[in-house]
């Protein structure tokens, strides 16, 4: 099988190098999808320094469902079977994870994504209970995750009126709709933290910026809406999440009113069917 991989940057650091590095030999080509406003020249040249990369600038941020499609279409049209998609503050731990990860085609049949195992801050220390290699689940995250190209084509591009936030999730609920399974490989783990973690005294708090609870918000209710009556489940899990999110946010986290200001306008822009990129 044929793997090739897309990294969508946004502003990255130095770190992005060692990331890349983590899972770089084990795909045949990587996209680095450039979504800056402002070009890091000397990152970009680092990258650009691998024999396997191929930068394409984005012209902009055009956000992370439009950047996957661009490599997605590229890989498709080069001859490509799967896709693995990443963040750019994502590693991979260990060794041949992607080669752990694509066995899983051995075990099921109608894979539309292979995820692998995210260990977050919050689960850095919690011992994994599944001894399985595989587990079907309900969903993954866009990062570390191996995209069925077939799957693909058939049941339509990332949701790029959603921009971020929720492009996984709608993705994965369409594959689930479509007779697809969402499948995660235990043993191939991914260090990815979601937003900036800090422990508190009821769980964690992801420390999101305000924009970001405006795209959790908007899209989380359009997901929501799209799904209710095919996943209930979902619907009734990202009910609670949500009130959780705001408990959390009036008690831990700074600028709440900032951050509950810009949920209002998610819900807002949801209620007018504003989609997109927010403007001001």
């Amino acid at each position: 099988m044929k793997i090739a991989g897309v990294i969508v940057l946004y502003n990255p650091n130095e770190e992005v190098i060692d990331n890349i590095r983590s899972y770089l030999e084990d795909i045949e080509i990587l996209y680095a999808v450039d979504n800056s406003e402002t070009k890091k020249d000397e990152i970009i040249k680092k990258i650009e320094s691998f024999n396997k990369i191929v930068y394409i600038d984005n012209n902009g941020n055009q956000g992370m469902s439009a950047a996957l499609n661009i490599a997605a279409r590229l890989a498709i049209q080069n001859g490509y079977d799967w896709l693995l998609t990443m963040d750019q503050d994502s590693m991979f731990l260990g060794e041949n994870n992607i080669s752990k990860m694509i066995q899983a085609t051995q075990v099921y049949n109608k894979i539309a994504i292979i995820s692998s195992f995210c260990v977050t801050i919050s689960t850095e220390f919690t011992p994994i209970l599944n001894k399985n290699n595989f587990s079907m689940v309900s969903g993954a995250i866009t990062s570390g995750s191996l995209l069925n190209l077939k799957v693909y084509q058939e049941i339509g591009d990332f949701n790029e009126d959603y921009f971020i936030d929720c492009v996984d999730s709608d993705f994965c609920l369409r594959a689930m709709f479509n007779g697809y399974l969402i499948v995660r490989c235990n043993t191939a783990m991914l260090k990815h933290d979601i937003g900036d973690p800090k422990k508190q005294i009821i769980g964690f708090t992801s420390n999101h910026p305000p924009i970001r609870r405006y795209y959790m918000t908007r899209n989380t209710l359009y997901t929501m809406y799209f799904y209710k009556n095919i996943f209930p489940d979902f619907f009734g899990i990202q009910k609670y999440i949500f009130f959780v999110n705001i408990v959390k946010i009036i008690l831990y986290e700074k600028q709440k009113i900032s951050k509950l200001l810009m949920m209002w306008r998610g819900y807002r822009d949801f209620k007018k069917g504003i989609k997109g990129k927010y403007k001001k």
